[in-house]
């Protein structure tokens, strides 16, 4: 996911820096061009990931940012769940707070 979010950075600096020198016609031209260019290339197949198809899927920086969520929550570190099995753990849970 990562080499795709930096393609489509370059894509669009590559588009912003063609636009700089336009006319108003070519400038809407250009503006679809990357509006088209920017679809593509952040477009996932929302079935491949999701039995519903839903479109929050089809998105890459959103598929990006849960993959990166749940590296963290891999991580020892970040230990979010804790078990309490005696009174001790839980007198040591409290004041940990």
């Amino acid at each position: 996911m990562q080499t795709q979010t930096k393609d489509l950075n370059t894509i669009k600096l590559q588009c912003l820096d063609e636009i700089m020198h336009l006319t108003d016609f070519e400038l809407i031209s250009k503006i679809m061009d990357i509006i088209k260019t920017t679809k593509q290339a952040s477009a996932l197949d929302p079935y491949e990931i999701s039995p519903s198809g839903d479109i929050f899927w089809s998105d890459a920086n959103n598929v990006a940012k849960l993959n990166h969520a749940l590296a963290e929550t891999r991580n020892p570190e970040n230990k979010i769940v804790a078990t309490l099995k005696s009174q001790e753990d839980i007198d040591e849970f409290i004041n940990a707070l």
